[in-house]
């Protein structure tokens, strides 16, 4: 076992060797440094001379790429230095190892040095060691060994040479490299030491790159170039790095230009809204990146307008934010521009009028996120107007775009006055009369006074003051006021025509050339001592609005009704609302929506009025007739059953038709109402004229009388005339004023009546028109039917035509019963049997023509078959002459035989042969030869007997009575058409008519029922029931369900004869209420008796009937006038 020498041993050592020793490790551990520190700077700049020679043979694109050689190359620079210089430094050399080291390299030495280190240093027992003195004396002679040493001679820099001699070798070669191309071997080495450094590579002074580096706004675009110095390059690539590290490459034109000595390369990019990096490739050259950064322009982000008015305007200052940038101010206002850019600003200006202002003030703040805040200051002078901007200087040097708006100094505008009653610029009053006038008065900043200025034909009297309401508004509102102008106080004697003008003056001050005046239009009455009052004036206006506004009410109402009917016949036929019932629902809903609007905005009218009565009613009507019936109009639509839909609807319409007849009611009553006020007022008129004349008698009673005279502009005759008037005006006011109620108590509508007389007599008229029409059709069908008749016998009288007789009878008496299609059809099929008779025998014709036997045995078949026809004929005209040898005939009847030689005659035709032919010649001869013989019998015992026709006669006669057929079928067909459509415009003319009259009726049902209540307590529920069956029946009645129809009109009819009875049974009803009932009753009975004559398929009323019902009526009319007389 080997002892290590510790602390304590190299303690025992002699310090001579310890000494000695300890320099040799030291001068060793020197030559180990330089050697690794050689071999490591050799190994790095192998490696940077590696990394720069790949990056000038290779185009190197990736950042990556160019990191992983660097770091590479760092970590085998590193690896090698640890094993080349950190490792051997790392080992641990000790004075054994030394001295065996030294004693390795001098033999003479014996080992002494490195045995006497181990003994002494050796931890083994004493005696186990040896011998001390021994020991001691190896330890002396090491010593003197040690002594001998020098660390420079035993340890030499040899070792370290080559390590030493590489790095400065590589060193010198970077050195030349540097000497002979520093910038390129330059940029290689920092390319190479430093990845992330943004240079060009070996190639990249080869590009001359255009821009370079740019600042730019937002918006514009950049054209980059490049010029390349080889001419080998024959493209070139812009190049742009991605957000995920790679790079978009764009090809570059090539822009030629013949007197450059390189290739040129263009590119544009843009416009551009953010900054970007870029570096141009071209051959083996590669730039470095390239920075394009975009700034804003400058602009403003928020601009408001501060205005401070002068002090006499008593506004308060104002900020419009936002704004449009528009400055609009009086005159003298100072007006502040606040902004805020969105970029730093060095300077800002005021240009209006594309002009600098010099007084214009200005102040700029750094604000924050690099904006600035800044304010410019001017005061509008008096006519300044055009465009103002504001411009301003970024610290790029940027000056932002012209944004230009207007400014004007608005001139402090004169009063603005109209007179806003009366509206007519015209009117006709009494000299006396008093005429209110209502006022609209504006302007800028406020009124200080206002006056009627008057002017007469015969002078101009002084002006009239006018009050002026507080002004409560701001600054710049329309003040509204009253003021009443009593003509009999302005002195207007012997004047005609009066013209005025409201006149208001401003607030604006002397010192600014005021206050200024402002005048309305002028408004001319004409003076006459017989107008109207300015009240009846206006009442009657006012009645004459109101009354169109009623009476457009009523037309809303009527619309929604007549569309309520259009929609009826959809409603209850199918699960699906056909698109026509929606649309008519629609303008139903409309409709509704438009009256109950009316009604609202008249009630609200009324309200105040002498008419005050009508606002509540209208306003019940609206909310419990029309919005009632606009909600179940609106859920018909959304309702699936058929039968709930025609409840709702039927329901909608009755609301309806109440609230139509409650504002016709009001407006019968409006006119009742609108006549007392009239009367009213003249009473009120004439008693105050009383009045004031007897203030004047009393004057003339204390004053002188030529005076007084003079002064009244009358003589005593005429002050007498005038009182005789007045006296005659008051009582025949007080007459009318007192008769009046009277009258309209007891009169009834009797123009409405007598309009509803004449209607029905029109339509008596049209229908009366188009019966006459039927008939005269129905006169020409007998007549046709009577031609059809003869025909018919004619048509019997041949064989060839005789089994159409009956058939054309047949067409006859069907036209008769008036079933024309069947009629039509016979003579149709008569008509064709004919013509295809005809055409047999023509075509039989054209056969004999080309047969040679053919037209003898023809002619033989027809003469026995005329001949039996004869025979037959004669046989019946012998019986009825009386002949007696009846049964001698029967014996000796031909017309067997005859007819078999016809069929032989037949047969022979269809089987031509001399066989055939034979035998059909002697049948027919046997049987000519009978019938020859008792031809000559028949002719002895026969007067008169007819010669027989010849072929051609029989043919012609064929042909015409196969026309006339054929022409009566046309004349027949024709007038059944017309008498169809006649037939059916009257029946709808008469349905129309009906369904008109059962309007009417539910109409007045309706107005009765709203009269119930007032005619006999109690009544209203059964009068209402009335009313809205008589609805339904007419609703039904559009719809064209007659069945429905009738049984609503029969329960209407059944309520109005109980209204009847309730009202006269009740004491407290007037007779002619019942009256009015019991005629409802009967018109209903009537029409539901007609409905029941339609049902049933049959005319519902004859014209005389009706025209008796309308002469009763008349007579009921006239009667009620009469007694409205008396």
């Amino acid at each position: 076992m080997r002892h290590r020498p510790g602390r304590e041993d190299r303690a025992a050592l002699p310090e001579v060797i310890v000494r000695s020793l300890r320099r040799l490790i030291r001068r060793a551990r020197l030559v180990i440094a330089v050697r690794g520190i050689g071999a490591a700077g050799a190994l790095a700049l192998g490696v940077l001379l590696a990394i720069m020679a790949i990056d000038a043979g290779l185009v190197i694109f990736s950042l990556r790429v160019r990191y992983a050689l660097s770091l590479s190359g760092l970590a085998v620079t590193a690896v090698g230095a640890g094993w080349l210089l950190a490792r051997p430094l790392a080992r641990s050399l000790t004075l054994d190892g030394v001295a065996r080291a030294i004693e390795s390299q001098h033999p003479e030495l014996q080992e002494r040095i490195s045995s006497a280190v181990e003994l002494l240093s050796s931890s083994d027992a004493p005696e186990s060691r040896g011998s001390e003195a021994l020991i001691a004396a190896l330890v002396a002679k090491a010593s003197q060994d040690v002594r001998l040493l020098r660390p420079r001679r035993e340890i030499t820099f040899r070792r370290a040479r080559p390590a030493l001699l590489t790095a400065f070798g590589l060193a010198a070669v970077l050195s030349l490299l540097l000497l002979a191309w520093p910038a390129r071997t330059w940029r290689l080495l920092m390319r190479a030491v430093g990845p992330h450094l943004n240079l060009a590579n070996l190639s990249g002074d080869d590009l001359s790159v255009t821009p370079g580096d740019l600042l730019i706004t937002e918006g514009r675009s950049v054209r980059i170039e490049v010029d390349v110095a080889s001419q080998a390059v024959r493209g070139a690539e812009l190049r742009m790095p991605r957000g995920d590290g790679t790079e978009a490459v764009e090809p570059m034109a090539r822009l030629f230009d013949p007197d450059s000595p390189s290739r040129r390369f263009a590119l544009t990019v843009g416009p551009n809204q953010q900054g970007f990096r870029y570096r141009v490739h071209a051959g083996d050259a590669l730039s470095r990146y390239y920075t394009v950064q975009v700034v804003p322009f400058p602009a403003l982000t928020d601009l408001a307008l501060r205005y401070d008015y002068p002090d006499y305007t008593g506004l308060a200052p104002r900020v419009e934010r936002p704004t449009d940038g528009d400055i609009s101010a009086i005159a003298g206002t100072r007006v502040t521009v606040r902004a805020t850019t969105n970029t730093r600003v060095e300077s800002a200006d005021l240009i209006v009028n594309g002009v600098p202002r010099p007084d214009a003030t200005s102040r700029l703040e750094p604000a924050e996120y690099g904006t600035t805040a800044f304010e410019l200051g001017l005061e509008l002078e008096p006519g300044l107007a055009g465009r103002w901007r504001a411009a301003f200087t970024d610290v790029y040097g940027f000056r932002n775009r012209p944004e230009e708006h207007a400014i004007e100094a608005l001139p402090d505008l004169p009063p603005t006055v109209r007179i806003l009653e009366p509206q007519e610029k015209r009117l006709r009053l009494r000299p006396d009369d008093e005429l209110p006038l209502a006022f609209a008065i504006g302007d800028d900043f406020g009124i200080t006074g206002a006056e009627l200025v008057l002017d007469t034909d015969v002078g101009k009297p002084a002006p009239v003051p006018v009050a002026l309401p507080g002004a409560d508004g701001p600054p710049g509102a329309v003040t509204t006021g009253t003021t009443v102008l009593d003509l009999g106080a302005v002195g207007l004697r012997g004047a005609r025509r009066l013209t005025l003008r409201l006149r208001a003056t401003d607030s604006l001050p002397p010192s600014l050339k005021g206050p200024q005046e402002g005048l309305s239009e002028a408004r001319t009455i004409e003076l006459d001592r017989a107008a109207l009052s300015f009240v009846d004036q206006a009442l009657l206006a006012w009645g004459e609005q109101i009354r169109a506004s009623l009476e457009g009410l009523l037309a809303e109402l009527s619309a929604a009704r007549k569309d309520s009917a259009r929609a009826a016949p959809g409603l209850g036929r199918s699960d699906d609302i056909p698109p026509g019932a929606r649309e008519a629902l629609a303008g139903m809903l409309e409709h509704l929506d438009t009256a109950e609007g009316t009604a609202r905005e008249l009630s609200q009218q009324l309200a105040w009025s002498v008419f005050g009565p009508l606002g509540p009613r209208l306003e019940e009507v609206a909310d419990e007739r029309i919005a009632p019936a606009a909600n179940l109009a609106g859920q018909v639509g959304f309702t699936e059953r058929p039968e709930q839909r025609t409840e709702l609807a039927d329901e909608a319409d009755f609301q309806v038709q109440m609230a139509e007849a409650a504002v016709s009611q009001m407006l019968d009553e409006f006119g009742a109402m609108e006549r007392a006020a009239r009367r009213r007022q003249e009473l009120a008129e004439l008693a105050r004229a009383e009045a004031e004349l007897a203030a004047a008698r009393a004057a003339m009673e204390q004053a002188p009388q030529d005076l007084l005279w003079e002064e009244l502009d009358l003589t005593p005759e005429r002050w007498a005339e005038v009182q005789r008037e007045l006296a005659r005006d008051v009582r025949a006011a007080l007459d009318e004023a007192l008769l009046w109620p009277l009258s309209q108590l007891n009169a009834r509508d009797l123009a409405g009546e007598a309009r509803e007389l004449k209607e029905q007599q029109d339509a008596l008229t049209a229908d009366t028109a188009l019966v006459q029409k039927v008939q005269a059709l129905d006169e020409e069908l007998l007549d046709l039917a009577a031609q059809q008749e003869r025909l018919a016998r004619e048509a019997a009288e041949d064989d060839l035509s005789s089994h159409q007789a009956d058939q054309m009878r047949d067409a006859a008496d069907d036209i008769r019963r008036q079933d024309l299609d069947q009629a039509v059809l016979k003579q149709r099929e008569a008509g064709g049997s004919l013509g295809r008779e005809q055409q047999a025998v023509l075509r039989q014709a054209e056969a004999a023509r080309q047969d040679p036997a053919a037209p003898q045995l023809h002619d033989l078949s027809q003469k026995q078959r005329m001949l039996a026809r004869d025979s037959a004929a004669l046989r019946q005209e012998a019986r009825q002459a009386g002949w007696q040898t009846n049964n001698a005939f029967d014996r000796r009847d031909p017309t067997d035989r005859m007819n078999h030689a016809a069929d032989a005659a037949k047969e022979a035709r269809s089987n031509p042969g001399d066989e055939s032919k034979g035998t059909a010649v002697e049948a027919v001869k046997e049987a000519t030869e009978l019938a020859d013989a008792l031809a000559q019998e028949l002719r002895q015992a026969v007067d008169g007997y007819r010669p027989v026709e010849s072929k051609q006669q029989r043919t012609e006669r064929l042909a015409s009575l196969t026309e006339r057929q054929r022409d009566l079928e046309r004349r027949t067909r024709q007038a059944a058409e017309q008498r169809r459509r006649a037939a059916a415009d009257l029946q709808e003319a008469q349905f129309a008519d009906l369904r008109r009259q059962q309007d009417d009726l539910a109409s007045d049902a309706a107005d009765l029922a709203l009269r119930a209540d007032d005619l006999a307590p109690g009544t209203e529920e059964p009068a209402m029931e009335a009313a809205r069956e008589g609805a339904r029946a007419a609703r039904r009645l559009h719809a064209a369900e007659l069945p429905a129809a009738t049984q609503h009109a029969g329960q209407a009819a059944a309520a109005l004869s109980a209204l009847t009875e309730r009202l006269r049974a009740e004491a407290a009803a007037p007779p002619s209420a019942g009256e009015d009932a019991s005629r409802l009753a009967g018109r209903q009975e009537r029409l539901a008796d007609q409905m029941r004559m339609f049902a049933g398929g049959r005319s519902p009323q004859h014209a005389a009937d009706r025209q008796e019902g309308l002469a009763e009526r008349t007579g009921h009319l006239l009667e009620d006038a009469d007694g409205v007389r008396e």
